[in-house]
């Protein structure tokens, strides 16, 4: 790198740019860029902002793609007409409610007691009069 480059970007890091957009109109690495900021006294602080929004997107483009694959667990479940059937659906069902309990920040192993297996097996027997009802 010759002094003009380098003066170039010692000047877009002191006038604020960041260290990655820097390092992109430069065409250079964030490293060689993190380390002339450095030189020059500068410290990184992370784009909190930037990286917060993208969380809050992902999250929402996520939380979008569960809900789409709760309707159509919806909308399989009459069409289940074998026991088989029923698992996989109930299998993927279960899924779903761990990751949207991960998504809202919750536990996704729950202790359980003989009380609430028996209780699961009564709603999946439910489940399963209901499919071969509906067929």
């Amino acid at each position: 790198m010759d002094t003009e480059e380098r003066s170039e970007i010692e000047a877009a890091l002191l006038a604020g740019a960041s260290q990655n957009s820097v390092a992109k109109r430069f065409n250079r690495s964030p490293g060689t860029v993190g380390r002339i900021a450095r030189e020059l006294g500068l410290t990184y602080t992370a784009p909190t902002k930037a990286n917060a929004a993208r969380r809050k997107c992902c999250l929402e483009r996520r939380l979008e793609l569960i809900g789409k694959a709760f309707d159509r667990v919806d909308e399989l479940l009459p069409t289940c007409e074998k026991p088989s059937q029923l698992r996989e659906l109930a299998t993927a069902l279960a899924i779903l409610c761990d990751k949207v309990r991960l998504e809202e920040g919750q536990p996704t192993s729950i202790v359980s007691s003989r009380g609430d297996v028996e209780n699961a097996r009564e709603r999946l027997a439910r489940l399963a009069a209901s499919a071969a009802a509906g067929s």
